[in-house]
């Protein structure tokens, strides 16, 4: 739901404006971003999987090694498949088909953007979570993991809901919002982490097809709406450097936290969680300092380098930029 939100927020005006120029550079930043840390751990995973050589034989160890380094392990309903390696890779698949029908998602919202109300875009979201909370409740009983909560097409509504919050929220910049006190919204901003962590609680007694997705949505919508205005004093106090900075490495977090979890286990040292998490947070800023930001610039150069439009195609781009960036602006600015 965050990327959908925060990948419209980034590159609606740019892929509008630029069309298709644009979205070469924005599937270049996006390989750039996720390929080289998600190869990097999968290398390191690979010793922790030398056990399906042994249970199922060689031939099973490369087509799982295929599917996991091409990201299309989600796909797949067997978990020795979209669990393989470094586990948690099966959400980048998901992101990865979500990063290829973003380009589409964008054109539909620039149509719809000055069509739909913010009650409208509201009452839309509302009908999604309906509809995903009927699916997941009607069939609750032979749902099993991967078709609840790994597989891109049921996990594809969080990202859309992501979309049009953000055209909510867009909308809301010209609303009575804006002159809303720091003091309210500081309010507003603990409610919301008060909800979360309410949700959190309360979501555990859901079915589990539900707990682990559906039933979250509504707190995330109310999180991720209140902070994206950047007005409470918790959202000023997240914009200092060394916050950011943590935002900056929590995807060389994120994809190390299991990985050393499963290194602990198999070497049988405890306690677990302090250890873990000392090891990933010295591990991802070193990863993030020292592989993740020069490799994404420099794959990001490479590709840039080689996959440039020919010279007519960008004359005809750059002829259509005043008129396009025109009509964008305007759009933009309601």
């Amino acid at each position: 739901m965050l990327s959908g939100f925060v990948l419209i927020y980034a590159y609606y005006k740019r892929i509008t404006i630029g069309k298709f120029t644009a979205i070469k550079s924005y599937y270049i930043a996006r390989i750039a971003k996720i390929y080289p840390v998600h190869l990097l751990t999968f290398a390191l995973a690979i010793p922790l999987a030398f056990y399906v050589v042994h249970a199922s034989g060689v031939a099973e160890f490369l087509k799982q090694a295929v599917a996991n380094v091409f990201l299309v392990q989600s796909f797949s309903p067997h978990i020795p498949y979209y669990f393989a390696f470094n586990a948690v890779s099966w959400s980048i698949s998901d992101e990865l088909f979500f990063y290829l029908l973003m380009p589409v998602f964008i054109f539909i919202a620039f149509r719809l953007r000055n069509k739909l109300s913010i009650g409208k875009l509201v009452l839309s979201m509302l009908v999604i979570w309906l509809a995903m909370v009927a699916l997941l409740t009607s069939k609750v009983a032979v749902l099993d993991q991967w078709a609840y909560y790994v597989l891109p097409l049921i996990r594809l509504p969080d990202f859309v809901l992501g979309i049009l919050l953000c055209l909510v929220y867009w909308k809301s910049q010209s609303t009575k919002l804006n002159s809303i006190r720091t003091t309210w919204f500081s309010l507003a901003e603990i409610s919301a982490l008060t909800l979360l962590v309410m949700g959190f609680i309360g979501d555990a007694h859901l079915p589990q097809a539900l707990h682990f997705d559906v039933g979250f949505l509504p707190f995330w919508t109310i999180l991720i709406f209140v902070f994206a205005h950047e007005r409470g004093i918790i959202s000023k106090l997240l914009g200092r450097r060394p916050f950011v900075f943590l935002g900056e490495i929590s995807f060389s977090f994120y994809m190390l936290h299991q990985l050393v979890i499963r290194y602990l286990w198999h070497y049988n040292i405890k306690p677990v969680a302090p250890i873990a998490f000392t090891i990933t947070l010295v591990g991802s800023v070193a990863l993030f300092l020292l592989y993740e930001e020069s490799v994404r610039k420099l794959v990001r150069n490479k590709l840039e380098a080689k996959l440039v439009w020919p010279r007519k195609k960008q004359r005809h781009s750059a002829s259509r930029r005043g008129i396009l960036e025109l009509r964008t602006n305007s759009f933009y600015s309601h």
